[in-house]
């Protein structure tokens, strides 16, 4: 619909309105955070703002003009606005936040004239403020109530304070004290407040004070009373309870009643750090995680944080801040990491085996999370001797990584150097293992792997393991080949001993693997160089040029940690972040997990293969 202006039969205006373009509805906006708010004075404001969505245009959140006067330096009511139009000039309704920026504590009632004492007894159980319905009182909130107390005689029995219904039950109690420890003789003010962060909205026909149903007219709890009436006139009152309730709407209680308002800001953990891979220059990550956030004043605080979504190569901090209903501010950072890399060269060299070795408590409690994540299977090697003791999982644990489908195989008995044992002490640590996995619930093993890269040259070690096992996972290297082919080897079979009965260089019981554990503590735990050499060592299977891989990269975890820094060179390991960001380039770049599961040994042709392909 144009709407046409004519100045002369030669000059023209049109003008175009919403309705041209069909669109006549305006944004909804949705005031984020508590409303109305209230701060202290002299604490930092930061607004929670607001959301806008339209139904034609989608979120329009950016667009939102706000308008925020707040100056948390002067106490006051103040009013902050939030205004939006859609493409088309349709005009949101206005929201508004009202903050009111308070000293603290307030005090709704501060009562302090002091004229004399009221007894307090089994006869009169009641001491207490009236609140009518025009009692300024009605919708405040208060966390404590002071008033001035004496004993006479010897009192006993617990007495309580707080506010009562007319039956004379409780409806909040704030505290409570014995009546012994009252001070003989003499006016002492006490104090009773609800716990931390508990507060209490006083309503019309509230009875707040003291309750005591113990002693007698010789030995009595005394509260002390304003007389002249010099709070809020007759809109509360003092009253007590005899055989019914009795109302001096002349008189009050000696009380003051508070809110006191924390200042103590939201404890923020922020998300897990982030270590990423980009092909160009940034990385955009959209999802961060969620950050824990705990505070005693709030239960929903506004979370927010300053990202971007695209990260550039390098370090980028980004901080996650908590704003509570008072107005108090929790903030922490959270590291971003995005490093470049080229992507892999081919779809066929996108295979990978993930062992886990020595059954740590901290593969089940920190690492499987991960892997459960991204459905990753690995092959965990267990030292079976070792389960249940400190540091090492049950057999509970080890049986559920089974239950989900992973691979269980034999790391020995108790971990020890190969090349240091009898043969007794050998047929003892490799012989028995599999017996001891089956026994605790375990399947059939075939496969087990030597400790700390040791007796995999050594004849006397592999014939050993020979007796128990089709295949052995043993040295060091990059990569694993199927046919034991490794380019100039001169191999080409994975035959145990040569014609002149020397152990080959690469055989059924000598799988070369790479240890993340040894490059972590080579580049002294750098999680960018780490992560870096992973993406190299998983790309670096280029002898295969088809479908059916022959070589293939075989990476081995031990320990997981939450925070390197924290523990001794014995209890790092790979830290949960690095350990994610490197399952989710597997998942992200279609790499096929392989698992010793279903690896096999042809005695004829005398080279590995798997039993799926």
């Amino acid at each position: 619909i144009n709407s046409v202006g004519t100045s002369s039969p030669s000059n023209t205006a049109s003008a175009t309105t919403s309705a041209s373009t069909g669109d006549t509805t305006p944004p909804v906006i949705t005031v984020k955070g508590s409303n109305p708010m209230t701060i202290a004075r002299g604490s930092i404001y930061i607004d929670p703002g607001a959301t806008a969505s339209d139904p034609d245009n989608g979120d329009m959140t950016s667009s939102i003009v706000t308008q925020n006067n707040v100056n948390s330096a002067v106490t006051g009511t103040y009013t902050v606005t939030y205004n939006v139009k859609d493409p088309a000039g349709n005009a949101a309704q206005q929201k508004t936040r009202t903050v009111n920026v308070i000293t603290t504590p307030v005090a709704p009632m501060n009562d302090t004239q002091n004229t004399y004492g009221y007894s307090l007894y089994s006869a009169r159980q009641v001491q207490a403020e009236f609140v009518s319905s025009s009692s300024s009182l009605v919708g405040k909130s208060i966390d404590t109530i002071m008033m001035k107390l004496a004993k006479f005689g010897m009192p006993s029995g617990q007495m309580q304070v707080g506010v009562f219904n007319a039956d004379l039950t409780v409806k909040q109690l704030f505290g409570t004290k014995d009546a012994s420890s009252v001070t003989p003789d003499q006016y002492t003010q006490y104090t009773f407040s609800l716990p931390t962060s508990q507060s209490y909205l006083v309503q019309s026909g509230d009875i707040i004070g003291i309750k005591f149903t113990g002693g007698d007219a010789s030995n009595e709890i005394n509260i002390m009373t304003d007389q002249s009436n010099t709070f809020d006139g007759t809109n509360s009152y003092l009253i007590y309870y005899t055989n019914s309730w009795d109302s001096f709407t002349d008189q009050d209680i000696t009380m003051v009643l508070e809110r006191n308002l924390p200042t103590d800001p939201p404890q923020v953990t922020p998300p897990m750090n982030i270590l990423s891979v980009t092909t160009n220059s940034s990385r955009n990550i959209p999802n961060l995680g969620t950050p824990t956030v705990t505070d005693r004043n709030d239960p929903s605080p506004v979370i927010s944080n300053n990202s971007t979504v695209s990260f550039p190569v390098g370090t980028t901090n980004v901080l996650w801040r908590a704003t509570d209903s008072l107005g108090n501010i929790g903030a922490a950072y959270q590291k971003v990491t995005v490093i470049s890399a080229l992507p892999p060269a081919s779809q066929y060299n996108r295979v990978v085996m993930i062992n886990f070795d020595d059954n740590f408590q901290s593969i089940y409690d920190f690492g499987k999370p991960v892997l459960d994540k991204y459905n990753i299977k690995p092959t965990m090697y267990i030292i079976c001797g070792l389960v249940g003791t400190p540091d090492y999982m049950n057999w509970s644990e080890v049986l559920s990584f089974q239950a989900d489908g992973m691979d269980l195989q034999a790391h020995t008995m108790n971990h020890l150097h190969g090349n240091h044992l009898s043969q007794s002490q050998m047929d003892y640590e490799y012989g028995q293992t599999p017996s001891c996995m089956i026994n605790n619930g375990a399947k059939p093993v075939h496969m087990m792997a030597l400790p700390f890269y040791e007796g995999y040259n050594n004849a006397t070690v592999i014939n050993t393991v020979a007796k128990y096992y089709d295949m052995d996972r043993a040295g060091p290297g990059n990569t694993f080949f199927l046919h034991c082919d490794v380019p100039g080897s001169g191999q080409t079979d994975c035959r145990t001993f040569d014609s002149s009965g020397a152990l080959t260089v690469y055989n059924r019981y000598n799988i070369r693997t790479y240890s993340s554990n040894s490059v972590e503590l080579q580049y002294g735990y750098n999680e960018t160089t780490v992560f870096s050499l992973f993406i190299k060592e998983v790309n670096s299977a280029t002898t295969n040029t088809g479908p059916n891989s022959t070589e293939i990269p075989i990476v081995i975890y031990h320990r997981v940690a939450l925070d390197n820094s924290k523990l001794d060179v014995d209890h790092k390991g790979i830290t949960t972040m690095l350990l994610d960001a490197e399952m989710k380039y597997l998942v992200d770049n279609n790499f096929k997990f392989w698992t010793t599961k279903n690896l096999a040994y042809d005695s004829v042709k005398n080279w590995f293969y798997f039993k799926t392909s």
